[in-house]
């Protein structure tokens, strides 16, 4: 007998078994009913293969005969299975940037921050003001970075500023947080005019220079009956010297121990 028919006859035998057994209609296209139906049994393989399950109704489909489609509807639900594949992680978040420093400016604010344990104060002079907190230092020497009370600026027209008829009688103040901003600008003496003695404004070079800034400890006290306080040093003035450059960073704060 030749091979093919041997073949044949037990493709029917195996679906006539099946039949028997309830799996399969008999009808008279033989093997090729069974391949659909032995299909949808491979695209029952969703549910645990997920969505590629039905890669292997498709193979089901593609048998020549029943057994072919019931091996291809088993191995369809394990593609689906192995095909699961998993969401790409999401990225993460970028590092926040850290904050910026006070970079280089043209501008200095020079800070003194004085011990809470202990009080500070300045006594005016009247039109002059109260001592200067801060001296700027250039290679070891005083730079003049503020003019007296009406001075007379060197120009052309060599005129000094009106000053004002009154001034504030002397009284002391109390000193929390000296702060100055200093912009570069130093002051030499010279003459204008008829030979009047002026102030000559100017701008440092960019470089290195030393803030001296100082206060004085003391309190404050009201004679009986008296408007104006005055201020009483309790002990010498406090320095501290602290190196900066210009342009550079700002501020520039200086501790009392």
């Amino acid at each position: 007998m030749p091979s093919h028919t041997v073949v044949r006859l037990v493709g029917f035998a195996f679906i006539v078994g099946t039949a028997a057994c309830g799996n399969v209609s008999l009808s008279s296209e033989g093997g090729v009913s069974g391949g659909p139906a032995s299909g949808e049994d491979g695209g029952s393989g969703t549910s645990g293969g997920g969505s590629m399950g039905s890669a292997g109704a498709a193979s089901g489909e593609a048998g020549s005969s029943g057994g072919g489609g019931a091996t291809a509807g088993s191995g369809g639900a394990g593609a689906g299975g192995g095909a699961g594949g998993h969401g790409g992680a999401g990225g993460t978040g970028g590092q926040a940037g850290a904050g910026g420093t006070g970079g280089v400016s043209d501008t200095i604010t020079l800070q003194l921050v004085l011990p809470a344990r202990q009080s500070f104060c300045d006594q005016t002079m009247g039109c002059n003001g109260a001592a200067p907190h801060f001296t700027i230092l250039e290679n070891g020497q005083p730079l003049t970075i503020a003019t007296p009370p009406c001075p007379t600026i060197c120009s052309a027209t060599c005129k000094s500023e009106i000053c004002p008829l009154l001034c504030v009688a002397p009284h002391g103040v109390a000193v929390t947080g000296p702060e100055l901003k200093w912009d570069g600008t130093f002051y030499k003496t010279s003459t204008c005019g008829q030979g009047t003695s002026c102030y000559a404004p100017g701008q440092v070079p960019a470089g290195k220079y030393v803030a001296r800034m100082c206060a004085t400890p003391g309190t404050l006290s009201t004679p009986d009956g008296g408007f104006v306080s005055t201020c009483t040093a309790t002990g010498p003035t406090a320095c501290v010297d602290v190196p900066f450059e210009y342009p550079g960073p700002t501020p520039v704060v200086g501790h009392l121990p």
